[in-house]
């Protein structure tokens, strides 16, 4: 949900995965997949930032897991790779080396 200010200084909560589009008509125009519209103070490029900000907290929180547990195995087994490469580099080996017989 993203907080915004109604003409009349009301603060409204909005589900920011239902908005439709945001225009200036010239008040800031919310149109909701209902086809509700809500008129709000906060000129559009704030609403974006806004629904930006909020999706950006949402994936931070919900952290690696999220991706682990969701649908997006190919997405998954790329993050596998990146890791495994980045702890391989860590450690001072390279990607397949064998570092039990190598003495560096």
């Amino acid at each position: 949900m993203i907080h915004l200010s109604r003409l009349n200084q009301r603060d409204v909560a909005i589900n920011c995965d239902l908005i439709e589009w945001v225009e200036a008509n010239p008040d800031t125009t919310v149109r909701l997949v209902s086809g509700e519209t809500i008129i709000v103070l906060e000129p559009p490029d704030e609403v974006i930032r806004r629904i930006e900000d909020y999706r950006k907290r949402i994936l931070a929180s919900a952290g690696i897991e999220a991706l682990l547990t969701s649908g997006a195995r190919p997405a998954v087994a790329l993050l596998h790779k990146l890791l495994a490469q980045q702890d391989c580099e860590s450690r001072g080996s390279g990607v397949g080396r064998d570092t039990e017989d190598d003495p560096r």
